[in-house]
Order: structure tokens, then sequence, then C-alpha cells
């Protein structure tokens, strides 16, 4: 969401610039580290030159970095034996055929 809405407020024109300024507003009002976020965010206190290139950095270094080693991340933390296919390694499959849950190696059809 971050993503596309620096991308979005890269385009220099009206609707960005108040898209901006709304996000800007809307950070200031968390207490305690509003204030200091909306400072960094735009680079000073309205919207101005600096805070296109911080928006660029953003979009185009900070947030995929940080997106791609949070799918690392997030992918190290599920096990092994999850990731793989369960049929490769015989356990049981969970299907639905025509409505109804069937387990392999248990459908009684012959299907």
């Amino acid at each position: 969401m971050l993503t596309g809405f620096t991308g979005y407020s890269l385009v220099f024109e009206q609707l960005s610039y108040w898209g901006a300024t709304v996000a800007a507003n809307i950070s200031d009002a968390v207490p305690i580290v509003g204030p200091i976020g909306k400072q960094l965010l735009l680079g000073g206190d309205e919207y101005n030159a600096r805070t296109l290139s911080r928006f660029y950095i953003l979009h185009a270094a900070v947030l995929p970095v940080t997106l791609i080693r949070t799918v690392m991340w997030s992918k190290k933390q599920i096990p092994k034996s999850v990731r793989r296919s369960s049929h490769i390694h015989g356990r049981t499959n969970v299907h639905v055929r025509s409505g109804r849950t069937v387990l392999s190696g248990t459908d009684s059809a012959g299907s």
C-alpha cells in the first residue's frame, strides 16, 4: 500500500499534492511520533521540493527492499515440510470432488 501511495505521489500535480498533504496531516495526528513522521516524510513542515525526492527514494529503494526482506523472512518461518507438496511425501491430501471433500487414498468410489 505504501509503495502504491509513494508511486502515486511521484506525479507532481494537484491530486498527488493533496494526497500527500492529507497523508502527512494524518501522520501528524499520531501521538508522540506523528510530528516527527511528518517532518521525515515531507522533508519540512509542508510539501516542498525535497518531498518528491523522498517519495522517490522510498518508492524505488526502501520499500522494495523491505518487501523482499519481509517475504524472505516469512518464507524462512514456514517449515520446509509444510512448503513441500505433501503428496510427494506420501501424506494424505484433501481434494474436493463434485462438491464433497475426499481424502486421497480413501475414496471408495474409485474415481
